[in-house]
């Protein structure tokens, strides 16, 4: 299947970070990203009901976390996790979880770097699509600046946007890769900007 364009950069808003112009929709997702939510899974109790909720997709267990997981057998973690109807606060937890081990090493050299360049979110999220090449194949992020301490990200030409654990999930995993550098952070979905392959997140601080 050809790319396609995926985005155009909104009137107003300066890009802080965007994928090609064309873009193929995710067909492999690392499997660190699975190895961390289960992880997650067993550290709380949830890990025998996601693994039955798996069904005839269970050989997804083998996955190690070098593995590149087709889309096709990796969305079905999605659906098991959406499966288990765990309570919002929980899958905030489950990605924000995900958000402080999947790129750790990344951010700690942007906490490094921030006492050259300052303790601002702007650099963690200009490193987002980066960031999303390391864990899919596929997809991407853009980040644009809407406001002195204010941002909109997007997930583009991702499939898996169609599951509710990834869409609360990434508002902590997005918390976790900006913390560091402000107070208060909160990611909030705009739901009426989401369509099957993509999805667009408000971001906003407070300064440090």
């Amino acid at each position: 299947m050809g790319g396609t364009n995926a985005h155009r950069t909104p009137p107003n808003e300066e890009p802080l970070a965007e994928p090609p112009r064309s873009l193929r929709p995710v067909s492999a997702v690392r499997g660190t990203l699975l190895v961390i939510d289960w992880r997650w899974l067993r550290d709380n109790g949830h890990f025998d009901a996601y693994a039955e909720a798996l069904g005839g997709a269970r050989s997804l267990l083998d996955a190690g976390a070098a593995d590149w997981v087709p889309f096709s057998l990796g969305r079905e973690h999605w659906r098991a996790l959406d499966a288990l109807d765990l309570p919002w606060d929980q899958v905030v937890a489950m990605g924000t979880h995900m958000g402080e081990h999947a790129h750790n090493i990344v951010l700690a050299t942007l906490v490094r770097l921030a006492g050259k360049l300052g303790m601002s979110p702007w650099p963690a999220l200009s490193q987002c699509h980066k960031l999303w090449m390391r864990s899919w194949q596929g997809g991407g992020m853009a980040a644009y600046r809407t406001g002195d301490r204010e941002a909109r990200v997007e997930v583009l030409q991702a499939g898996v946007v169609g599951a509710r654990a990834f869409r609360v999930g990434i508002t902590g995993t997005i918390v976790a890769g900006i913390v560091p550098f402000c107070r208060r952070p909160v990611v909030v979905e705009d739901d009426e900007a989401r369509t099957p392959t993509s999805m667009s997140l408000r971001v906003r601080w407070e300064q440090s």
